[in-house]
């Protein structure tokens, strides 16, 4: 996909202000700089910002034969928007949406990925920009132009929102000027309130506020806030239940990144009065159960004062909840003041789950996961997780995924005999290396339909597939779980004694399965479980077979209800209304270890073997849209998924696999999952080629090649050995301008695969 590098250029721009709009620090990124962090990006404003809605929500100028939406098939099978140029008589091209309304003062970020059709663009730019309308038809603009490359980079602007009565509309475009003729190609459209506290003025009332111990110690006050009508009070007491709490659940931060907290406070009496202190902070809490408070102590006086702090995720284990938090101290009775609180993430933002509320995706979906060089698992159709559940296992990693040049996905568990590099997601076992699987999840929400897999099982793990879909009241006030579920699981989970009697733990060989479901009521209520035995473990452990699931919701002459089929064959249906769920899931596919032994037939634990795959050929989703269907956002739809280098997941292959240069296939070895960086420096006469490895100080590099459109060598540069950093000059005279593969050899046996644009 989005991968091809070719000269990278690089720069951070400043622009003019129009009206009184602020706009700071615009600036480019090239591919693979660093990392790309995600988080909170569930306030994205901009619907099908990656345009795989086709049109939805989208209006163009002057037509669609100058902006439409299109697969780029030379880079990538996902869509994208394609924007030509116009000529002299049609203006310019312009593609527009109307948006919610931005908080006046608020500061935001807009981005955006961008490529055209030239290595170098310095005529052409591609304007982002934001237009505020009032009710008397003015109009404020705050714009930032770019000249994107034939690489695809991330393009961004902070602004602040300028003050402006009876706003009527607000709208963020994409503009191509008149000029020589040319194409771009726009990408994830994100525009973002930084803040990642909801209701941070506390003008929506208390909302999901915490009030601990109650409404009487920490309530809404109008008492001289600072800039807005209303604040919140923290009122301490000198007795031992004098702490005042208030807390907020916030989306999970990304681990590794940092942040900067940030809030007005004041006290009723000044600093002198009171031993009262106040503790900002924010606290991490841990699937394990830890919880980790990153805070500083305040005693403010009477005076509106901003105070904040900044801090690094700690880079260990997955997290639960996160929650942003002021706790007041007992002490002297006094009052805090507490207003315009913010998180801000200081790394750079990227949404690879679904920005927008979840609603119902166009047609069919169909996947057959041909892993070709340069079309890694798209997080257009995929996340990839990374986390763990249960008990006694260390969960499911990225590493054990597996594309194959064949077409297909594997799914590999390692038992209790691997010793190799991968790690788990969490070390459960004293041994993090045993009992972890692989798992991915489709990034859409489907609801009714057909749901249809081509699969080869394996024993010794939990093989499965599953819609999912989960919300919990994460401020524990009323308890409720409503879990909408239902499984194709292989082998079947240990039941009751009274229904199997004698059966302590999971079957190491499949001769049973698992057909579940949850209706997705509060509590668990509505759940239905049943197992199925002796369903021949010959067919089901040997070869490709397909399982479907038909779930109707219901609606006008159609009843709820649930089938299951193995080679079209009817296994079970399920009719019950309360058990049959509403909410759409995301559909799940991959192997796991549960926390129960294993058995053959007897007591006889067999997980005695280094690795075992299930593979699973392709996966197809035929949406009903029934009446009765719901879309409604989960509690926490981010957490747990890795996140991508733009624009996909470029790991994950298998030992041979094809790549693509320039439209010429070679069978070529794997890509291993190295973030390193490659660029090409021109220079008078020659080009330097750059290659470095991030983690240096682990590997070196042992041989470097390039490859032309037709596979063959063009030369062997010597590499210092132990270097893990390498410049090559390239003659003109040796090497034509285009598109070459870079294969760098390194001491750990990886080999890394880059496209390289040369230039003249």
């Amino acid at each position: 996909m989005k991968r091809k590098l070719g000269l990278l250029v690089g720069a951070c721009v400043l622009f003019a202000l129009v009206n009184t709009a602020i706009a700071q620090n615009s600036c480019i990124k090239t591919p693979y700089s660093k990392k790309i962090q995600f988080v909170g990006s569930d306030n994205n404003v901009v619907e099908n910002m990656d345009f795989e809605w086709g049109n939805y929500a989208w209006t163009f100028f002057p037509d669609q034969s100058k902006a439409s939406v299109v697969r780029e098939t030379s880079d990538t099978n996902a869509h994208v928007m394609r924007m030509i140029s116009p000529d002299s008589a049609s203006g310019n091209t312009l593609i527009s949406q109307t948006v919610s309304n931005l908080t006046t003062g608020n500061t935001y970020t807009m981005s955006a990925y961008l490529k055209s059709n030239h290595a170098v663009n310095n005529t052409l730019p591609v304007t982002l920009r934001l237009i505020i309308i009032d009710s008397a038809g003015n109009a404020v603009v705050i714009p930032a132009s770019f000249y994107p490359t034939d690489v695809w980079q991330q393009y961004s602007f902070n602004f602040t929102v300028p003050n402006q009565s009876n706003v009527q509309a607000t709208k963020v475009q994409v503009l191509l000027n008149q000029g020589p003729q040319d194409t771009v190609y726009v990408d994830n459209i994100i525009l973002q309130n930084p803040n990642l506290v909801a209701n941070a003025d506390f003008e929506g009332g208390i909302g999901d506020w915490m009030q601990i111990p109650d409404a009487s110690r920490v309530l809404l006050s109008g008492n001289g806030c600072k800039g807005s009508a209303t604040c919140m009070k923290l009122i301490s007491r000198e007795n031992m239940d004098g702490d005042a709490l208030l807390s907020e659940v916030i989306p999970n931060l990304s681990l590794g990144n940092t942040y900067t907290v940030r809030a007005y406070m004041r006290s009723e009496h000044p600093e002198s009065f009171h031993t009262a202190e106040a503790s900002f902070q924010v606290r991490l809490n841990y699937i394990n159960g830890w919880s980790v408070f990153i805070d500083t102590l305040i005693r403010p006086d009477t005076q509106w004062r901003l105070y904040s702090f900044t801090f690094t995720v700690p880079d260990t284990l997955q997290l639960l909840v996160s929650q942003m938090q002021l706790y007041y101290y007992r002490g002297n009775r006094d009052s805090l003041y507490v207003d315009n609180l913010e998180l801000l993430n200081n790394g750079t933002m990227y949404p690879f789950v679904n920005s927008s509320y979840p609603h119902a995706p166009p047609g069919i979906f169909e996947e057959h996961f041909t892993g070709i060089a340069g079309q890694p698992l798209s997080f257009n159709n995929w996340l990839v997780v990374k986390k763990t559940w249960g008990q006694n296992n260390n969960g499911v990693v990225p590493e054990n995924i597996e594309l194959l040049d064949t077409g297909g996905i594997r799914f590999h568990g390692h038992g209790d005999l691997y010793d190799g590099p991968v790690n788990g997601a969490t070390n459960f076992l004293g041994n993090g290396k045993i009992h972890v699987g692989a798992c991915i999840a489709t990034k859409n929400y489907y609801a009714s339909g057909r749901y249809e897999v081509v699969a080869k099982l394996t024993p010794g793990m939990i093989n499965a597939f599953w819609t999912f879909h989960y919300i919990e009241d994460l401020n524990y006030q009323s308890g409720g779980i409503k879990n909408t579920e239902i499984d194709f699981e292989f082998p079947a989970a240990p039941t009751d004694t009274f229904i199997n009697p004698g059966y302590t733990g999971h079957k190491a060989y499949i001769d049973d399965m698992n057909l579940n479901t949850w209706g997705g009521l509060c509590n668990g209520e509505g759940n239905e479980i049943t197992l199925r035995y002796n369903t021949n473990p010959v067919i089901l452990s040997n070869g490709f077979h397909k399982y479907t699931i038909e779930w109707h919701t219901g609606g006008p002459g159609i009843a709820p209800s649930i089938t299951w089929y193995v080679d079209d064959v009817f296994a079970r249906q399920v009719t019950d209304t309360s058990r049959v769920g509403f909410r759409a899931a995301r559909f799940w596919l991959g192997v796991w270890y549960s926390k129960d032994e294993w058995v053959n037939g007897g007591n006889t634990a067999i997980m005695d073997y280094e690795d075992q795959i299930m593979e699973v050929r392709s996966v197809k989703i035929t949406p009903f849209y029934e009446a009765n269907d719901v879309y409604e956002n989960e509690t926490d739809p981010s957490t747990g998924y890795i996140t991508p280098q733009y624009p996909g997941y470029p790991i994950f292959p298998s030992a041979s696999m094809k790549a693509i240069i320039n439209n010429a296939s070679q069978t070529l070895p794997a890509i291993s999952p190295v973030k390193e960086s490659v660029s090409v420096v021109p220079a008078i006469g020659n080009q330097e080629l750059r290659v470095s490895l991030v983690n240096g100080e682990d590997d070196y590099i042992t041989d470097i090649r390039l490859l032309n459109v037709n596979g063959q060598r063009m030369g062997q540069f010597p590499a210092a050995l132990k270097e893990s950093s390498v410049r090559i000059s390239l003659s003109s005279s040796q090497y034509a301008a285009g598109i070459y593969l870079l294969q760098c050899f390194t001491h750990n046996g990886r080999i890394l695969f880059k496209k390289v644009g040369l230039m003249k």
